[in-house]
């Protein structure tokens, strides 16, 4: 007789759920690792917010330094005796505390100009492509020119061959008008050169080796150079430029109302450059 034995399958062993604890420590891996992650991330972006404000700051103050040194290397004496090659007018734009200039000068510049005739030799047509140009801070909206989010730029404007011909090359200095507004305004929309550049000052070398005041008004015509009106004997020598700028987070701050010298100094750049001699 076959005996058939039924074996019993065994009881499986009950599994162990876990512990409070466990899961409380768990949590708090979870936890400490996506604040590690998140604390990692933020400061790879603040850094590549900051090398790109750096960045934009070193490219608007090199552009803006190299068009202004260009132009006063290219600087023309007018026609006329006492007319004015160049005209420094100090002034505080908006709550800048810094030397801000707004300079007018006489140069060969090279923008295309409509005015030029294909012949300026022809009878009737007048001589040269000498143009008036205009460097100036202001602190408006830069599309419309309101009040509403305004906006530290750099303007360059660059009048007409004919009108600086007729307007400031043959002209005395009591006749002379030196910018010719009616043509062109300096600050209009077209004529940004960079932006957040929130100061621009220039001095001069002297012959006797000291240096003109970046805040003082300066005149150089023809016949002499003076400083606040006070004559400096032998002209300058060469120019240098100092142009300050912000990086976009620096402009953003300055737009929720942060005083500007603090946004300066936490988020601002200088740039300096000096002019080959005049002579």
């Amino acid at each position: 007789m076959n005996t058939v034995r039924l074996s019993h399958p065994r009881a499986r062993p009950a599994q162990r759920a876990f512990t409070l604890i466990e899961l409380l420590a768990a949590a708090f891996l979870s936890i400490l690792l996506v604040t590690l992650l998140l604390s990692a991330t933020q400061r790879i972006s603040a850094q590549s917010l900051f090398v790109h404000g750096k960045v934009t700051r070193q490219s608007n103050g090199a552009f803006a330094l190299d068009q202004i040194v260009q132009d006063l290397e290219s600087m023309v004496a007018p026609h006329f005796p006492r007319a004015e090659a160049l005209r420094i007018t100090p002034e505080r734009v908006g709550q800048s505390e810094l030397a801000s200039s707004w300079m007018t000068l006489l140069t060969a510049a090279t923008d295309e100009d409509s005015s030029v005739p294909e012949n300026p030799a022809a009878p009737g047509n007048f001589p040269g492509t000498t143009r008036a140009v205009s460097f100036r801070i202001a602190h408006k909206n830069p599309v419309d020119g309101g009040d509403l989010n305004p906006t530290y730029c750099l303007y360059r404007a660059v009048a007409s061959a004919r009108d600086t011909f007729d307007q400031a090359m043959i002209k005395s200095d009591a006749q002379q008008e030196f910018w010719p507004l009616a043509t062109v305004h300096p600050t209009d929309p077209e004529n940004i050169l960079a932006e957040n550049v929130v100061g621009v000052s220039l001095r001069f070398l002297k012959p006797d080796g000291a240096w003109t005041s970046p805040g003082s008004a300066l005149r150089i015509g023809r016949d002499g150079t003076t400083e606040n009106g006070g004559e400096v004997p032998g002209g300058v020598l060469r120019a240098e430029v100092c142009v300050t700028t912000l990086s976009a987070e620096g402009a953003t701050r300055l737009a929720q109302g942060f005083p500007l010298a603090d946004v300066i100094r936490e988020f601002g750049q200088t740039t300096v450059r000096q002019t080959a001699s005049f002579r």
